[in-house]
């Protein structure tokens, strides 16, 4: 009949209901008969795809978690108490997540931190990217910039000083993830002031007796030290 008798694979492959398991000679159905010699085959792909989707959603499985409300979280966090300052365990207590949700969405905390910069590089300094991209009169985009570093933040929710520079200023305390993408964010605002200077002195604005990288570098300094008030 082309089935296999699986008592040969060690064990008693009936039950004294009289319920017995057979395997077709190809492996691909295993057939179950039941007393009175009534048999049901069941295709093997099909266990096979129903245990996979048993294992996938199983009980021990990491609750998906809201990115981009961690991230938010997180941000904030780091920015308000410092970014050495924040544990993955305060994190996890505050958002009432766990430590397997939270590694499922981010890998270390080392991830965990590069993504929180990248957050507030989006949603914070592209504030400062969007003045320097404005075609606006020098003076007027330089009030801006003095206007969004002294902004009273306490009706804004947001804390004080820049979390950037207190990246800046862990240094090695972060991991290589974030160091990255610290240098990386530092490079892009230093090319932003002095693209901004440029294109002040292409106008006539900004006068060419003034090196861009310096006085790039001081104004960049002044607001910088305007956002830690």
């Amino acid at each position: 009949n082309g089935e296999r008798d699986l008592s040969d694979l060690g064990g008693d492959n009936s039950d004294e209901l009289g319920w017995s398991l057979a395997l077709s000679s190809d492996g691909s159905t295993l057939v179950v008969a039941a007393p009175g010699n009534k048999k049901v085959k069941i295709y093997i792909p099909f266990i096979i795809k129903l245990m996979e989707s048993i294992l996938k959603r199983g009980r021990g499985r990491p609750k998906k978690i809201d990115r981009i409300q961690v991230l938010d979280f997180v941000m904030i966090s780091y920015w308000n108490d410092g970014p050495t300052n924040v544990s993955i365990n305060d994190i996890c207590k505050k958002l009432g997540i766990s430590k397997p949700s939270l590694y499922n969405e981010f890998s270390s905390e080392d991830e965990l931190q590069a993504a929180a910069l990248h957050n507030y590089h989006e949603k914070i300094l592209s504030q400062l990217f969007k003045i320097f991209d404005e075609t606006i009169p020098f003076n007027h985009s330089l009030k801006k910039l003095i206007d969004l570093s002294t902004i009273d933040r306490s009706k804004e929710g947001l804390p004080y000083g820049c979390l950037h520079e207190q990246m800046c200023s862990a240094g090695n305390r972060l991991g290589l993830l974030t160091r990255l993408k610290v240098e990386d964010l530092s490079k892009k605002i230093a090319n932003g002031y002095q693209c901004w200077i440029e294109k002040a002195k292409s106008n006539g604005s900004v006068s060419n007796q003034y090196e861009t990288i310096y006085l790039s570098k001081y104004i960049h300094t002044q607001i910088t030290s305007a956002l830690q008030l």
